[in-house]
């Protein structure tokens, strides 16, 4: 460095940088990031490239937004001119709002749009990948015996033993309430970390000083059997609940069949829905009569066409 203004003495708190090299004033993992925009501003029409690096000041690293304008074909330069603006503020807190938009509080997980993103990944490089999704198996009874305080102890417990059976190039997630998501690298086999995983969660956890033992369903799926990375979070969905129907404590592979199953329910359930729309629609309240023998006491529901009073079919 040839010249620098009174300014960059004040930012950095250092003086006796003039005849330094630039580089050595950079961090060194950001130094090929500073020679990727000198080579940019020497190609550029106008000379001028930005980058984001840190400096090192008297306190340590600071985050800096450097413009390089490349003069070295003026001959009043001869040089690199380079405007650096103090940006380590706004840039640790743009990096802590983008670490809570993707991690989970409680455990410090990712959290589903970590998942996503990751799935995005892979689908875009063509990167075979798979999922396995595990819920455990009575939560809620933790949660309304000793309280939501040893429900988050619990979960927290459960994510260190989660992330202990992860292979190279795994990562696990926390997607809500009591459900992870393992989203394995190429290569890893979902049958042996499901093993670990079901192993791993029936160890005994200290709850309010009283060992308690608790379960997990594990749903498997692969992305060859999945377009998207939301069909392949279905498929994992369908397999875990494949698990729960099944006994849990268990892990299942998804298979097509899971997913036919699924659509013929959703047709019964629609099915026998149609009717009752169709015949007791629209309906309206009507205040209770005050009958002894009835055992609603608040507005009773009757179709519009006889604006009559529906009675209770309990026993009496």
């Amino acid at each position: 460095m040839l010249w620098a203004s009174p300014a960059v003495t004040r930012t950095l708190g250092r003086t006796g940088i003039l005849g330094e090299n630039l580089a050595d004033s950079v961090h060194p993992d950001d130094r090929a990031v500073l020679w990727a925009g000198v080579l940019a501003s020497r190609e550029e029409p106008e000379g001028l490239a930005e980058v984001l690096c840190r400096l090192g000041s008297a306190t340590g690293w600071r985050w800096m937004q450097v413009r390089l304008q490349d003069r070295s074909s003026d001959p009043a330069v001869g040089g690199l001119i380079c405007n650096a603006r103090d940006v380590h503020e706004r840039h640790l807190l743009e990096q802590q709002l983008q670490h809570a938009a993707h991690h989970d509080a409680l455990t410090g997980l990712g959290n589903l749009a970590r998942a996503r993103q990751l799935l995005g990944r892979c689908y875009a490089g063509g990167r075979p990948t798979a999922l396995l999704l595990v819920d455990l198996d009575g939560f809620k009874a933790v949660n309304d015996t000793f309280g939501h305080a040893q429900g988050d102890a619990l979960l927290g417990e459960v994510a260190l033993r989660l992330l202990a059976c992860l292979g190279e190039g795994d990562e696990v997630v926390r997607v809500g309430g009591d459900e992870f998501l393992l989203v394995l690298a190429p290569g890893s086999c979902g049958r042996a970390t499901g093993a670990r995983v079901l192993e791993a969660v029936r160890q005994p956890v200290v709850v309010a000083g009283t060992p308690l033992t608790v379960s997990a369903s594990v749903g498997s799926a692969h992305a060859s059997d999945a377009c998207s990375p939301d069909e392949l979070l279905r498929n994992a969905d369908l397999a875990m609940y494949a698990s729960k129907e099944a006994g849990r404590d268990r892990a299942t592979a998804y298979e097509p069949e899971m997913h036919q199953r699924a659509a013929r329910r959703m047709d019964v359930h629609r099915g026998l829905q149609a009717p009752w729309t169709r015949t007791c629609s629209p309906c309206t309240t009507s205040p209770s009569s005050g009958c002894r023998t009835a055992c609603w006491s608040g507005p009773r529901p009757c179709c519009a066409g006889s604006r009559r009073p529906v009675r209770s079919r309990r026993a009496r």
